[in-house]
């Protein structure tokens, strides 16, 4: 019966051994994907941040591109106007210079 005894002693003992490798072994793989998975959902974390920091700009440069359509539309339309009122302009001063000639040559007829 002792013989049985140790013999049963020692396989327990072996048995123990194992399973307390495995416990180790099981600590330090979950561990590692503990670590694992904190560095994976950082990286996510990261391209949703950086996602979003590149549609709030995306918006912020629409607006300047709209702001600024608006400022170059608004410009070409003065610049309209001036060319338009300039061509007026010079249409009035050729027209006084043809009656001032008119009434200069009339004087100077009738005179």
């Amino acid at each position: 019966m002792k013989i049985q005894f140790v013999s049963f002693s020692l396989s327990c003992i072996s048995v123990l051994k194992t399973c307390l490798g495995f416990l180790l072994l099981y600590e330090k793989s979950f561990s590692i994907l503990q670590k694992l998975q904190l560095k994976s959902d950082c990286e996510k974390e990261i391209v949703e941040v950086v996602a979003q920091i590149h549609k709030k700009h995306d918006i912020k440069l629409q607006e300047i591109e709209s702001d600024f359509q608006c400022k170059k539309k608004e410009m070409n339309d003065n610049q309209n106007k001036v060319l338009m009122n300039k061509i007026l302009a010079e249409a009035f001063k050729t027209k006084c210079m043809d009656s001032r000639a008119s009434s200069t040559l009339g004087k100077q007829q009738g005179g």
